[in-house]
């Protein structure tokens, strides 16, 4: 079993900075080579799926990417205990071409859906859009906007769900920009906080209902 990786002082900063890093060599070429080749057998040959089956999200071979790597002592050594990681997402979707579109940023834990594009969609009172069930769902206001996801206080204040680390394993070669499917930006965990800020001094919902 792979041994922590040591985290430095620059990474930590760049962590800081940036709101991720990256540990490279973290997982055994031969783990990445393993789960690939389960992900890519399990796609239809004739045919572009843009969705893998759902097993796969459980499987040993997937969640080994974690557990046969030095991924799960690093992060205890960072975070101290956490759960058992049980399933991920196996993300296939193109991150740029004609069937998967151009991605839009989003929080990973809340709502990623289509936003409202003018002010003319947006309630001046309540600050939420007009047409609310279009990008919320329908009986929002009782459930949150997250699938799967109720509304964390009683009071219905916060639906953002929470988490302390987001672990991202690319296994398509990163070296040309705009390969594989995952991509963060330097820097937006600052927005977002001043977001939420904001969203909580106003005294309304922190979360995508939430002003602004």
């Amino acid at each position: 079993m792979p041994t922590a990786t040591a985290i430095n002082s620059d990474q930590k900063l760049k962590l800081r900075k940036d709101g991720y890093f990256v540990i490279k060599n973290a997982v055994p070429q031969s783990i990445v080579e393993q789960a690939r080749k389960l992900i890519t057998d399990s796609l239809p040959k004739h045919e572009r799926r843009l969705l893998v089956p759902a097993a796969l999200a459980t499987h040993p071979d997937i969640v080994g990417l974690f557990y046969n790597s030095s991924i799960d002592s690093t992060l205890r050594n960072l975070m101290g205990p956490f759960p058992p990681v049980l399933s991920c997402q196996v993300a296939v979707t193109p991150a740029y071409d004609d069937l998967g579109g151009s991605p839009g940023t989003h929080v990973d834990g809340g709502w990623s859906g289509v936003i409202p594009k003018t002010a003319e969609e947006i309630d001046p009172v309540t600050h939420r859009p007009i047409d609310a069930a279009r990008y919320f769902g329908h009986n929002d206001e009782l459930r949150g906007t997250n699938d799967g996801l109720l509304w964390l206080d009683p009071d219905r204040r916060i639906s953002n769900g929470s988490y302390t680390a987001l672990v991202g394993v690319c296994l398509s070669d990163q070296l040309e920009p705009g390969n594989g499917q995952f991509a963060v930006l330097k820097g937006l965990h600052e927005e977002v906080e001043a977001a939420f800020q904001q969203q909580r001094d106003s005294g309304g919902i922190i979360g995508p209902e939430g002003v602004g």
